[in-house]
């Protein structure tokens, strides 16, 4: 049965083949006798069981250390601001601080409050401030524009938006297409509508990220669509995860 001869110190184990690089370097520091106090022989099982061991210590450690530097990094980063106001805490202080603002309280159903208001520039705008399933925390703020039936103007208000956010927070991701892109404007209104135009900009931030994007409105006896903006902080999409996984 074969045996490797082994030397142990506070942090490592060395097996025969680089001990004697290790003498070398700790000679001056380690005497002799020493060294040979913590030799021992191993069976080649018992050697193999203890790298193993070793190596998943190592693992775990780094995946704490991962886990550790993602929280860091997540209060490091805060919460987007939308209308100057951090998107945290509960929905009814949120609500409180935009109806500050000037926007109006219009419903409530389930974990959504719908308010009305000027939104950059837009009159009778939708604000839906949407909480987590789980609790009142705000989990995400969505702006809808009023309704077009025209794909011209859509793409109109589209673009001023895009160049605008693109003026705060730099250039996005994009993905911008329409499958009857050389039709009328009807049907590109039916091309939104069939799910076969997207127009959408993205825009990742410190705190989360932020989409302006074209979006089908569904009425029963028209073709009509809107722009809206999606403001997801991640902060409080991690805590909504963590609610949703306590039911597993």
């Amino acid at each position: 049965m074969p045996f490797h001869l082994i030397f142990r110190n506070k942090n490592a184990i060395f097996s025969h083949r680089d001990f004697s690089d290790y003498c070398q370097i700790k000679k001056k520091e380690l005497p002799l006798h020493r060294m040979c106090r913590n030799l021992q022989f191993v069976t080649d099982d018992r050697f193999k069981k203890n790298l193993t061991t070793e190596k998943r210590d190592m693992k775990k450690f780094y995946l704490l250390c991962a886990v550790a530097m993602l929280s860091l990094s997540l209060s490091a980063a805060g919460h987007l601001k939308f209308k100057g106001v951090e998107i945290r805490g509960s929905v009814n202080a949120f609500v409180q601080e935009m109806e500050q603002q000037g926007l109006k309280f219009v419903s409530r159903n389930d974990n959504e409050v719908t308010l009305k208001g000027s939104f950059a520039g837009y009159k009778d705008c939708q604000i839906l401030v949407v909480a987590s399933e789980k609790s009142d925390s705000i989990s995400q703020v969505i702006v809808k524009l009023p309704d077009e039936d025209l794909w011209n103007v859509l793409e109109e208000v589209y673009l001023d938006l895009q160049k605008r956010y693109s003026e705060k927070y730099g250039e996005p991701y994009t993905e911008e297409y329409n499958k009857n892109s050389a039709g009328t404007d009807f049907s590109k209104m039916v091309a939104l509508k069939d799910g076969e135009a997207s127009y959408r900009s993205v825009y990742s931030l410190h705190g989360g990220a932020v989409t302006v994007k074209i979006a089908y409105s569904n009425y029963p006896y028209a073709v009509k669509g809107h722009v809206e903006i999606i403001y997801n902080d991640t902060i409080n999409e991690t805590n909504r995860q963590k609610e949703l996984n306590n039911d597993i």
